[in-house]
């Protein structure tokens, strides 16, 4: 699986794309974590993350119809966590909905 490493001790903040799904993410403890996701046709949910002791969310913007969301989140001790987000097309909430499937986007972080 590609990674990406920590960056340089000049830079406090990692940013991941949706290009980034099912990559991993190296973190020191410090470090903050922003993640930025995009879809003109979309609706992206909010990232969250599955172990908030490692890896803390301390901010997102989005809205229910939002096609472009990001969050932030904190590194505070070593550890992994997973942060995901699932997107919809916009007429999964239409009656009826469609049957276009749910996308899911996922990172793994690693805090050192």
């Amino acid at each position: 699986m590609p990674t990406t490493t920590a960056p340089p001790a000049t830079s406090d903040t990692v940013t991941v794309t949706q290009d980034d799904n099912g990559k991993t993410v190296t973190l020191r403890a410090g470090q903050h974590l922003v993640v930025s996701l995009t879809d003109a046709s979309w609706q992206w949910s909010e990232p969250d993350t599955d172990n908030g002791s490692v890896l803390t969310r301390t901010a997102v913007s989005a809205n229910p119809s939002s096609s472009h969301v990001t969050a932030s989140f904190d590194a505070k001790k070593a550890g992994q966590a997973h942060v995901s987000a699932t997107k919809d097309a916009p007429c999964r909430t239409s009656q009826p909905p469609c049957m276009v499937p749910t996308y899911m986007w996922q990172v793994t972080v690693n805090v050192i």
